[in-house]
């Protein structure tokens, strides 16, 4: 039975993390801050699955990012396709320059 429950846990984090990256390619245009669909998202995700399933959820979304996964054309035409480059990508986002 955990083992059921496991899996089940398992594929409703993968299925939303999934679905926040849809949900990403909606946007909202306003004048100042324009809204997407991911906020949407990850409330839901949060309210349907529980705080810490909501949050594995989310950790699998990011996850997908590392790795060069794309979730729009945009980002496939940019040329940076390959695992590497996403990861240089990141470093140069997210890290200090050195």
């Amino acid at each position: 039975m955990k083992l059921k429950k496991a899996w089940r846990n398992m594929l409703l984090c993968t299925g939303f993390a999934a679905f926040t990256g849809v949900m990403a390619q909606l946007e909202i245009p306003l004048p100042l801050i324009p809204i997407s669909g991911q906020t949407l998202a990850v409330g839901l995700s949060a309210t349907v699955l529980g705080s810490l399933q909501g949050a594995s959820a989310m950790i699998i979304y990011a996850g997908m990012g590392l790795p060069g996964y794309r979730f729009s054309q945009e980002e496939q035409a940019d040329g940076r396709s390959f695992p590497g480059q996403a990861a240089d990508r990141f470093s140069d986002s997210y890290l200090p320059p050195t």
